[in-house]
């Protein structure tokens, strides 16, 4: 049976019919979003506020927070993810040189660096991109030496030792920090490769 169309006109859907006001039911709805936001951010601001008051000194307080949420232990894959709290700065530069057969050093410079981010670092410079994803890859290292002399204008055949190595300066702890009068130690030069 069809009904007519007159009556059909006046209908306004099913919350004419339900027995809660409009309003209660937007009210539950933003409770609702509300509760699973917290419920997904909150455990990693609580591990956050842990790491954070453990590395401010008080241990007590801050294992009792991270201890707050075990679960997220097995979220995460037994990684520790803080939200950019515990991020090791850049404090290492990547440097190649060549010494040439009548003794003298060059240090290599590549004319197009490719910046990491683009952005000015506060503690430590910005160092270019392709250093960082070769610094664990000692042949990829070599062959970028290699290219840096082409690109430098140096003949190979002069050259008579290539060094790649890194320039590195440590944090000083705060009371270190204060006796030096700076937040740095001193710079050291360690050699990755020699050959």
């Amino acid at each position: 049976m069809n009904i007519p169309s007159s009556s059909r006109i006046g209908s306004t859907g099913p919350l004419e019919h339900s027995p809660f006001p409009r309003a209660w039911l937007q009210g539950l709805r933003k409770l609702a979003i509300i509760s699973l936001f917290a419920l997904t951010v909150g455990p990693l601001i609580t591990l956050n506020l842990g790491v954070n008051l453990e590395k401010a000194g008080h241990t007590l307080l801050g294992a009792r927070m991270r201890k707050a949420v075990p679960f997220l232990d097995a979220l995460l894959l037994r990684q520790q993810w803080t939200l950019f709290t515990d991020i090791s700065a850049f404090n290492y530069t990547t440097h190649f040189e060549v010494v040439m057969k009548d003794g003298s050093t060059v240090q290599l410079h590549d004319s197009a660096p490719q910046n990491a981010t683009g952005w000015t670092g506060l503690l430590f410079y910005s160092e270019p991109k392709i250093r960082n994803n070769l610094y664990g890859y000692p042949t990829g290292h070599s062959r970028y030496l290699e290219y840096l002399i082409r690109l430098n204008g140096i003949q190979p055949a002069e050259v008579s030792k290539r060094i790649i190595y890194i320039r590195y300066r440590n944090l000083l702890p705060r009371p270190d920090a204060t006796t030096a009068g700076t937040h740095y130690g001193p710079e050291i030069r360690y050699d990755l490769q020699s050959y």
